[in-house]
């Protein structure tokens, strides 16, 4: 499949919006299929307990999981990006970390 640069794929890290419960979640792409996306990450309300532990290499308290989202539950699914002058949560993780945020979700897996 020939895709564009920039184009949501396996392996890019995105926030999922999700419905029924209405929910948000950032973290990395794992494989889409028919049914719906395996994901790795966690909520949103939780990124930055989740950086700043990550940060200070405390006790870990916020953990990525790793789960499966059929579609019927999935509202969009948007790249994680800066926009403008306003930085992503990628680089939200980076500034706080000094992590890239891909490999370090990607580690526990």
């Amino acid at each position: 499949m020939n895709r564009k640069s920039g184009a949501i794929g396996v392996g890019k890290i995105v926030v999922l919006y999700l419905k029924e419960p209405r929910e948000k979640l950032w973290g990395a792409l794992l494989e889409t299929g028919i049914a719906g996306v395996w994901f790795r990450g966690l909520e949103l309300n939780s990124f930055e307990d989740y950086a700043h532990q990550e940060a200070g290499k405390k006790e870990p308290l916020v953990q990525p999981n790793t789960l499966f989202v059929p579609y019927l539950r999935v509202e969009k699914i948007v790249a994680d990006e800066d926009s403008g002058s306003l930085p992503s949560l990628s680089s939200r993780f980076r500034q706080v970390t000094g992590l890239k945020a891909g490999p370090h979700l990607l580690k526990g897996k």
